[in-house]
């Protein structure tokens, strides 16, 4: 097994970093706090729609429960997964252990594609995990009859539905990570990263430049989701799926770009 790894340096790199993200504790902690957070959200977004159905404030329409989830994963759990990706990274500058990765692994864009990679393959499974949880929770509410029995639960609907939270979950991160690799600092990059998402676009709104708010990961983000229970801004400011896609990997790819040439040029 090792024979093999030292003859595909990338295979190497890979299986060190699952071991780092793994190992660390802050990981666990992140993707846990990720699954409370759909836990918590997507009841609460299925119980607020019943009830204003039943209220008569919105139509009486079935909604497909996983849209609750898509819902709690947006507003909720992908800043998260936004901090297991930052800190993924910025630890290693924290605890001087990225002098022994970039000693293991030379060549610096190896080991960030290494990281992304690994972090892609984690994010992708616990968006799988959140939506299932959030979907099912959330059908339970709206299927019950106290609550007048709203909500469908279909595969045709929850399966794309789970395809959307796994690109939008791993694009996030991939943010992240990216943002991580460039300013080096858990703090810097986070609230950059927070600015990005949230910040940004209530400042775009504010400043009457709301015309570029579809540009943004956060309308991206809502844009790819394509779902009725998803709080955000206005129709006419968002576009199609596939756009929404479009934006979340122009902005994953250009972190990610950035990153890695912040990790080439400058010294650990």
């Amino acid at each position: 097994m090792t024979l093999a790894l030292r003859h595909r340096p990338l295979l190497g790199a890979v299986s060190a970093e699952w071991v780092r993200l793994r190992s660390v504790r802050s990981t666990w902690v992140g993707l846990a706090a990720a699954l409370a957070l759909t836990l918590l959200v997507a009841p609460g977004t299925a119980l607020a729609l019943a009830t204003n159905m039943d209220n008569g404030l919105v139509p009486a329409v079935e909604i497909p429960a996983s849209e609750a989830a898509l819902n709690a994963i947006v507003w909720a759990a992908q800043f998260a997964v936004v901090g297991v990706a930052v800190v993924f990274v910025t630890a290693e500058y924290v605890n001087g252990a990225v002098h022994f990765s970039l000693q293991a692994v030379p060549v610096r864009r190896r080991l960030l594609a290494a990281k992304a990679i690994v972090l892609s393959t984690v994010v992708a499974a616990a968006a799988v995990v959140m939506t299932v949880a959030g979907t099912l929770l959330a059908h339970a509410l709206l299927s019950h009859p106290l609550l007048g029995d709203h909500g469908t639960l279909k595969l045709s609907d929850a399966v794309p539905d789970v395809l959307r939270a796994i690109v939008h979950l791993v694009t996030i991160a991939l943010i992240g990570l990216g943002f991580g690799a460039a300013l080096r600092s858990t703090a810097t990059a986070l609230g950059a990263v927070f600015l990005l998402i949230l910040g940004l676009p209530a400042i775009l709104v504010m400043t009457g430049a709301d015309v570029l708010l579809p540009y943004l990961p956060l309308v991206g983000g809502i844009s790819l989701m394509d779902g009725a229970l998803i709080m955000g801004p206005p129709p006419e400011a968002t576009g199609s799926p596939l756009s929404g896609l479009v934006v979340l990997m122009s902005w994953a790819i250009c972190a990610l770009t950035v990153g890695t040439l912040v990790l080439e040029h400058r010294d650990a």
